[in-house]
């Protein structure tokens, strides 16, 4: 997983959002979908790259924000419970759900 799809969502809702005031709101859901495209695979590339969960996955189907953030925040929730407030790593969240 890589951030090449990222940046054509940026291009386009820059775009958009930038256009004439009279014209903007002819674009304003569009360019939104794009910020939201941008913002969904940003999680998604972090959480691939960073945790370790396979981009194949259930987890991966969802486009609801929120639940992306969340998983974004479990690797922190989960070192705390396992390990304490001690200096151990976090653990890579797709080796915990294994």
């Amino acid at each position: 997983m890589n951030t090449d799809n990222l940046n054509p969502d940026l291009l386009i809702a820059h775009y958009l959002l930038n256009v004439d005031n009279k014209e903007l709101s002819k674009y304003i859901d569009t360019a939104g979908y794009h910020v939201q495209q941008a913002i969904e695979k940003s999680i998604k590339y972090f959480l691939h790259n960073v945790h370790g969960i396979d981009d194949t996955t259930r987890t991966f189907k969802t486009h609801n924000l929120m639940n992306l953030f969340h998983l974004c925040t479990l690797p922190l929730i989960m070192s705390v419970i396992l390990h304490g407030h001690g200096n151990k790593p976090t653990p890579r969240l797709g080796e915990a759900m294994q």
